[in-house]
């Protein structure tokens, strides 16, 4: 492979998606926050969350009242945002009214939307040289190894609860969550963790495989399981609203190849949304990071081996710090 990035941030898009990208994730949240806090449900989606939010209030009510507080300002904050200016007549008591909300932009011309295609990593794609017929098929794949713990949180308790997850986005718009829970963690003490995905590469160049790593101190609150049981029922509807809009930005200019559009407004709102998620839950967030693996041609990508990037993540909060290890793999 002629070349390997490994990156530590929050992905970019240009500002005409990140607008819309913003406002999504401003749906996401309220959709959270009325399913969470109003009596009445608008669709299967707001019960769906009502319903996690109820079995976790009856086993965690202090937890869940304070998930709820935090949930019940958000409309507040929205309607006197200018930037959300399109939310500021949502009536969060009124099933529907969130929903009625149309934040797809349609003030694009196919001019305007081509160079953006071409930023996000979309078409007109870069076709790397004919790659030699053992060089196919192939697959990246990440190997979490171990948790350590540099320092113990500031909780009541001997010792901390760690939990630690993984989102990843391929540069095809697909998804998937992994989390782990290790307890009676102690300073000095290292944990295994030893998990290996593996995720097939398109033969299309560059492409973008983004891993958003968070972890938190669980303190017996079931957060973890609260914040996946969320994410799990959302993430069908945020990628629903992400291939319309990509469908409308392919019509615009005859672009099939709409899993680069996806996949990138995925990248960065996976990354907002798993962390907004662990601050209303959890009482002690320990920090989310994504990384993104760019893979950017093929010529010299042949079956002679392993390539390994090591790869140490810290997490720190609440006084606490540890390191998190693993490893990307090409196979």
């Amino acid at each position: 492979m002629s070349e390997q990035i490994l990156e530590q941030g929050v992905p970019s898009l240009p500002p005409q998606f990140q607008q819309f990208a913003d406002d999504l994730i401003a749906w996401t949240k309220l959709k959270v926050a009325r399913a969470m806090t109003q009596p009445r449900s608008a669709d299967v989606l707001e019960r769906d969350l009502a319903t996690i939010h109820q079995k976790w209030r009856a086993t965690n009510p202090d937890s869940a009242k304070r998930a709820a507080a935090k949930l019940s300002r958000l409309a507040t904050k929205y309607a006197r945002d200018p930037r959300f200016a399109r939310f500021a007549g949502v009536n969060m008591a009124a099933p529907g009214s969130l929903d009625a909300v149309d934040f797809v932009p349609r003030n694009l011309t196919a001019a305007e939307v081509g160079p953006l295609i071409t930023r996000i990593g979309g078409g007109p794609l870069v076709i790397a040289p004919p790659i030699a017929p053992e060089a196919t098929n192939k697959i990246l794949r990440l190997h979490t190894k171990y948790l350590k713990c540099l320092d113990e949180t500031d909780e009541w308790s001997s010792s901390d609860e760690i939990v630690w997850s993984v989102t990843w986005v391929t540069p095809t718009g697909d998804t998937g969550y992994r989390w782990w829970r290790r307890v009676d963690f102690d300073k000095g003490e290292t944990k295994s963790i030893d998990w290996t995905g593996s995720f097939n590469v398109p033969q299309k160049w560059p492409n973008k495989f983004s891993f958003v790593f968070s972890m938190l101190e669980e303190d017996q609150t079931n957060a973890a399981q609260v914040v996946e049981q969320t994410w799990l029922k959302l993430k069908d509807k945020v990628h629903e609203y992400i291939e319309k809009f990509g469908q409308w930005i392919a019509g615009l200019i005859g672009f099939s190849e709409i899993g680069s559009i996806i996949s990138a407004i995925l990248k960065w709102i996976v990354d907002s949304i798993i962390g907004w998620l662990i601050s209303i839950f959890a009482p002690d967030p320990m920090g989310t990071f994504t990384y993104t693996v760019t893979l950017n041609g093929g010529m010299n990508w042949t079956a002679t081996g392993n390539t390994i990037l090591p790869v140490t993540i810290t997490h720190t909060g609440s006084g606490g710090k540890y390191h998190a290890g693993l490893e990307f793999i090409l196979a």
